[in-house]
């Protein structure tokens, strides 16, 4: 299913506006080696986001505040990536008698996605991609080992009319250079050329497969016996095949991916929250909407996990942030996001399909059958025990005695509770139907669906991606706050999209293609 984001209204374009307008921006105004050239950077205002009023104290995440004020109208058709647009500039055709004047042809526009000068691969040959108007125009990529690309220098090159090219293995450690112009005769059309300093660091977050390619699967979703939100109990079948994150994402692998971001430039710090260049908070440094952050702290302008913290899931981060982190996740791994555009007008027309392959948030239907499988379970295993969860005084040793943080806590390090012995704390393994942990308790985690409480009762039967409006995203799971009586596995919250909570995280999905099974 292709889903408008314009349907969704101000959240979802205020997603567009973020990830299209400012930070996929491919190059700096003065791109290296290429000082004829100039990216557009303009883009429209966003909404800013002010304190919402929640209420969490144990129970699940609420949210009661509404989405104001909407987006300015874009004024640059190239928002949100790389550019390159130079009209030729000719002088005035000479008066011929009976003849029209000669026709001077437009120079291609270039669009690069996602890239920025400094960017670091998590693989060593990814792939890249770009659009170049008119289409099918050969575009040419070069790598080289230094800044001139000297003959001597070009390690590799390739021209391509297919909007994408997959790059040589890249050294770990080691800077590249990379150019991409339209291509002219084996040439570069050099009012066309962008040119970036790349690197390859290994990085990857463990993924399960839920539903493996060729599948189908029919469950039971909802709870008659839970809240009204959860009611009715109802069919769905899943078609898209999927897979889960193993675990919530850490404090260590947030700062890693929003550190090479921050270190673009494309990032910025208010206060002790980290925001876009327009000030919608992507995660908060210390106070937050509600509560205090406990994971990580900012140093020397990047994010910091707090000793002993690195393996805790992130806490602060806003539904925003979350897809952010996926955005650039999957653009570092080569892999196509799901988020699509035609970079004429990325804002009108930006849509979710969530079959491309990259990183995104699962839809709420997908993480309760990765959390409950086909038996329909309201707890890992069948059964509630506190050695197994981390819920509200369930006495794990980073709970403490007196206070919920005197042990470390309130949060447990993902995938703690996996039936070991913990020094003197024997758990019990949470691990859900394929394998994954900390679907219960711990933290809330982000759905990309709107939240509706009415929505089981009208829902879609196959593949359900949750209302078309909404101002509360979807949070799923329980945290380290919830009380005991209100813990299920069924259990829905809500928060708004531009808050961030002591108690909310989040955990990938991906659409899993037929030659994958990760």
């Amino acid at each position: 299913m292709v889903r408008s984001i314009l349907s969704a209204k101000l959240p979802w374009i205020g997603l567009a506006v973020l990830l299209l307008g400012e930070a996929l921006i491919g190059c700096k105004s003065t791109p290296l080696g290429s000082e004829t050239s100039s990216g557009k950077l303009e883009s429209p205002v966003p909404p800013s986001d002010t304190a919402p009023s929640q209420q969490e104290g144990g129970k699940e995440a609420e949210g009661t505040r509404e989405e104001s004020r909407e987006p300015a109208s874009p004024v640059a058709s190239a928002t949100g990536i790389a550019s390159k647009e130079i009209e030729e500039k000719a002088e005035p055709p000479e008066k011929v008698q009976g003849k029209a004047p000669p026709t001077i042809p437009k120079v291609p526009t270039l669009y690069i996605h996602g890239l920025f000068d400094g960017f670091t691969f998590s693989i060593p040959n990814p792939l890249i991609r770009w659009k170049v108007d008119p289409a099918g125009t050969p575009v040419r990529v070069e790598l080289a080992k230094e800044m001139e690309f000297s003959p001597q220098s070009i390690l590799w090159s390739y021209t391509s009319q297919a909007d994408l090219v997959q790059l040589p293995d890249l050294e770990e450690g080691q800077t590249f250079y990379l150019r991409i112009g339209v291509s002219q005769n084996d040439t570069f059309l050099k009012e066309t050329v962008l040119t970036f300093t790349v690197s390859y660091k290994p990085f990857s977050i463990p993924l399960l497969p839920v539903l493996k390619p060729g599948n189908t699967v029919t469950f039971t979703m909802g709870y008659n016996g839970g809240l009204e939100r959860e009611k009715p109990e109802h069919p769905v079948t899943l078609s898209r095949p999927y897979a889960l994150g193993t675990y919530e994402v850490t404090n260590e692998e947030f700062a890693t991916i929003m550190n090479r971001i921050l270190r673009g430039g494309f990032l910025r710090w208010e206060g002790k929250n980290l925001v876009s260049r327009k000030g919608i908070i992507l995660a908060g440094g210390e106070e937050l909407s509600f509560g205090t952050q406990f994971g990580f702290t900012q140093r020397e302008g990047l994010i910091v996990p707090l000793p002993g913290k690195e393996k805790h899931p992130v806490v602060g981060v806003s539904w925003y942030g979350a897809w952010v982190f996926c955005y650039y996740l999957s653009l570092m791994e080569g892999l196509e996001p799901p988020l699509h555009f035609d970079p004429s007008d990325p804002v009108g027309t930006a849509t979710l399909r969530p079959d491309a392959e990259g990183y995104r948030l699962p839809t709420e239907a997908e993480w309760e059958y990765a959390a409950r499988g086909e038996k329909a379970l309201l707890y890992p295993g069948g059964v509630l025990v506190p050695n197994g969860v981390n819920f509200y005084r369930s006495g794990d040793p980073f709970e403490g005695y007196r206070t919920l943080t005197e042990g470390g806590g309130p949060t447990t390090p993902v995938g703690y509770f996996d039936g070991s012995l913990r020094g003197r704390f024997r758990t019990v393994s949470n691990a859900g139907p394929f394998g994954h942990f900390d679907l219960l308790g711990n933290v809330w985690e982000w759905c990309s669906d709107w939240f509706d409480p009415e929505f089981y009762r009208n829902s879609p039967k196959e593949d359900p991606e949750g209302p078309e409006t909404g101002s509360q995203r979807v949070v799923r799971g329980g945290a380290w706050n919830t009380q005991r009586q209100d813990l299920r596995l069924t259990l829905r919250g809500f928060f708004p999209p531009g808050g961030t909570s002591y108690s909310i995280g989040f955990r990938l999905a991906r659409t899993l293609k037929e030659r994958e099974n990760k």
